[in-house]
């Protein structure tokens, strides 16, 4: 008999924790559903591409691709300063998604929780999973935004992280900053708050230029991403800003070079073009606008938003995203208990163009039945 090695931690074993699966190329997706185009509008990505002039100069960059990453120290430093820290206060990672990981090992013991909303970022309550603990979710507002006194009166002697998604991913619900902060001032020391900003790009209330963050508060760490309105989600960084040693414990966890040199010089370019994240903010709201218009004309009201997407409720959530993806336009399926949401990305005007047309298909398709 073959040793078949070490079987799973219990917790990995959790129906509830889902393996990351390969999405299809769109090319062949679209082949297979027999359509000209796919309109992607399911992952939160924005239609703009890298910031001008970054694509060209990473061409040395890759040119160097034998070596191994080096140019993680010049990223440091322009963070260092958009937001008024030290460079031991920030920590670079191959996009936000692992700091979540790294802040549960660090900082949540195995049968402990973090508290988050419902719905919002997956990746909390999976993490916690993954981690041995658990997670209660806190239901948002009807405007989609955080419950705060909800979520803090949730918090227990076994809650050891509070993540607060501002603006909520995926309902894009915004909570003034000052909102925030009083939360963050009644938390109790013992919890370590997650204000994951990876969004706040659009909300303009930051200047482009960047904004100091506050690194006195020993609970209190920050999340942003290059993902979202900087247009590098294939390039995966993002960051941790925060009190040195919860930045210390992250930086002891996270992999060697886990971070590429084309990342490291895209986001740092992209990092000195503040007007060109003022004409992207522009643009996201006009077309958020047209979208909004094109989910109305069909019957869903999608809540408030401040980023790149709308969430609209409906009774018919799974059978609009099949229906959809049928016709090439791919959404988000949203649930949380028994309420059903879409999440839609604004997309640019030739796939807010093809999600209308479908829309309407679905519409007459449902009438003669």
């Amino acid at each position: 008999m073959h040793d078949r090695g070490p079987a799973p931690a219990n917790h990995l074993s959790d129906p509830r924790l889902f393996p990351y699966s390969p999405d299809a190329p769109t090319a062949a997706l679209a082949a297979s559903l027999g359509v000209g185009r796919i309109a992607k509008l399911d992952a939160n990505e924005l239609a703009f591409g890298p910031f001008p002039g970054v694509v060209e100069a990473l061409v040395p960059v890759l040119e160097g691709a034998n070596r191994y990453p080096d140019l993680g120290v010049g990223l440091v430093e322009a963070l260092c300063a958009r937001h008024s820290i030290a460079p031991e206060n920030v920590v670079v990672c191959h996009g936000a998604d692992p700091i979540i990981g790294h802040l549960c090992q660090a900082f949540m013991p195995p049968g402990h929780e973090v508290i988050t909303a419902a719905p919002s970022f997956v990746t909390y309550a999976q993490d916690a999973l993954r981690h041995g603990g658990s997670a209660t979710e806190i239901p948002v507002r009807p405007d989609g935004c955080l419950d705060l006194p909800a979520m803090l009166t949730a918090v227990g002697p076994r809650t050891s992280i509070v993540f607060l998604c501002n603006p909520n991913n995926p309902t894009g619900g915004y909570l003034p900053l000052e909102e925030v902060d009083a939360f963050l001032s009644a938390l109790p020391e013992h919890v370590l708050a997650v204000v994951d900003q990876a969004y706040l790009e659009f909300t303009g209330d930051e200047p482009d230029v960047g904004a100091p963050l506050d690194v006195s508060r020993p609970n209190v760490c920050y999340l942003r991403t290059f993902s979202k309105i900087f247009g590098l989600a294939g390039l995966r960084v993002g960051y941790l800003v925060g009190p040195a040693p919860l930045v210390a414990a992250v930086g002891r966890l996270r992999h060697w070079y886990d971070v590429t040199d084309v990342a490291h010089a895209a986001a740092t370019l992209s990092l000195a073009q503040p007007a060109e994240l003022a004409r992207r903010r522009t643009e996201t709201n006009a077309a958020r606008a047209a979208l909004a218009a094109i989910l109305q004309r069909h019957g869903l009201e999608p809540l408030p938003s401040t980023a790149g997407f709308l969430l609209a409720p409906t009774d018919d959530a799974e059978t609009i995203v099949d229906g959809l993806a049928a016709c090439g336009v791919l959404t988000r399926l949203v649930a949380a208990g028994s309420q059903r949401w879409i999440r839609i990305a604004v997309g640019d005007a030739a796939d807010r163009a093809q999600l209308a047309d479908a829309l309407a298909g679905l519409q007459a398709a449902t009438a003669t039945r």
